[in-house]
């Protein structure tokens, strides 16, 4: 089993960028902790370096420490093309401050998406 302590892995500090799938801030890493970010900021699933059922994590740290509702939400784009749960191409989903989800490969176009 992979190390979480692995930075090719994890990544932690990533700043959401842009406001639409293509000017979001792009994650390269499987597990991912974002740092604080302004209302509107987004980040976007990288499809290379995914393969079939491979999964991973998304924590929005937008919140202060023990505050798990401050802050802002995240927004998460899948790859160009590619769905979460069924939802319309290229839709992002609202990851709200404090809140994490976990998402697993299906293939080219569907990605299957759990959060809180």
């Amino acid at each position: 089993m992979a190390s979480l302590d692995n930075p090719d892995l994890r990544a932690t500090g990533i700043s959401g960028a842009g406001t639409t799938q293509a000017t979001a801030t792009a994650l390269r890493h499987k597990h991912v902790l974002t740092a604080e970010i302004t209302a509107g900021a987004g980040v976007i699933l990288q499809q290379q370096f995914c393969s079939e059922h491979a999964e991973g994590t998304i924590h929005n740290g937008s919140a202060a420490a023990g505050a798990a509702s401050t802050g802002a939400a995240l927004l998460v784009y899948p790859w160009v093309g590619a769905a979460f749960n069924g939802q319309a191409a290229n839709t992002a989903l609202t990851l709200p401050a404090g809140k994490g989800c976990r998402w697993v490969y299906f293939n080219a176009t569907t990605i299957g998406i759990i959060y809180s």
